[in-house]
């Protein structure tokens, strides 16, 4: 939410918008990323550097959110700006 009030998207690597394909991705997005999570547990949250976060899930599930104005690069690969990564289980 607090990403969203900031004009930043967490959901989908695109920028926020009123696109319909950019909608139907964001949704696409959400939906893989959150039925791999859904029934989990955190298993670690971390701030790995400034406004940067990676969070691992039970079942090795692993988000990386970057909340700054460049790409970072993190321990699952290079995020851009205000955006996510993430590697489902196993990935």
């Amino acid at each position: 939410i607090h990403a969203m009030q900031a004009g930043k998207n967490v959901i989908s690597e695109k920028p926020v918008t009123m696109c319909s394909e950019d909608l139907a991705e964001m949704i696409k997005a959400s939906e893989e990323f959150l039925s791999n999570v859904s029934d989990e547990e955190i298993k670690s949250h971390k701030e790995i550097s400034s406004g940067v976060y990676c969070t691992e899930f039970s079942n090795g599930t692993k988000v990386c959110v970057n909340y700054n104005d460049k790409k970072v690069a993190t321990p699952i690969g290079q995020v851009e700006a205000d955006s996510f990564k993430y590697v489902l289980a196993g990935g």
